[in-house]
């Protein structure tokens, strides 16, 4: 039979102790919820850092200059691609990107945040039929994922994939 919780204890920051140390099972568990997993590397640093820092590094996320100009290269060039046309296309390309992106970025909270607001303002290209609408939104969800809802919202009504949808 389960314990009832006490509601204040619930809310209360984690402390590691002996009786619930910081450690692989709890850094994992973090990193599924608030990331795409994590790397060895990553969980070690986890496990060095203690729960803080690592909280931290996840809601600020790394700076990496490098792979930030790889995504505007690759948003870019599927952007360029479908002007003139009608993006269908590229919309493979620009999943396959999107893909790379949550996998590798050096702000997986914020990638994982997008994704939760796609699934949220579900939209698709089946209807909308454009990449670079798409890639718009995307961007839009991506530049808000953090942010004000109120904000997320006002542009999302004026977003033109939305607007097809």
């Amino acid at each position: 039979m389960q314990q009832a919780i006490d509601p204040r204890s619930a809310w209360q920051r984690y402390q590691p102790s002996d009786a619930s140390p910081w450690d692989l099972k709890k850094a994992g568990h973090l990193f599924r919820r608030a990331a795409f997993g994590a790397t060895w590397e990553e969980m070690q640093a986890a496990l060095r850092d203690g729960p803080e820092r690592t909280i931290t590094v996840l809601l600020q996320g790394r700076e990496d200059r490098e792979a930030d100009a790889l995504w505007q290269r690759m948003s870019r060039s599927l952007a360029d691609a479908n002007v003139g046309g009608d993006g269908a296309s590229n919309t493979e390309q620009l999943s396959a990107v999107w893909l790379y992106r949550m996998l590798h970025s050096p702000h997986p909270l914020r990638e994982k945040l997008t994704l939760f607001w796609h699934n949220h303002f579900a939209t698709s290209n089946l209807k909308v039929r454009n990449a670079g609408y798409m890639l718009g939104q995307y961007e839009l969800m991506r530049r808000h994922a953090q942010g004000s809802f109120r904000a997320l919202l006002t542009d999302m009504s004026r977003d033109p994939a939305m607007l097809v949808w």
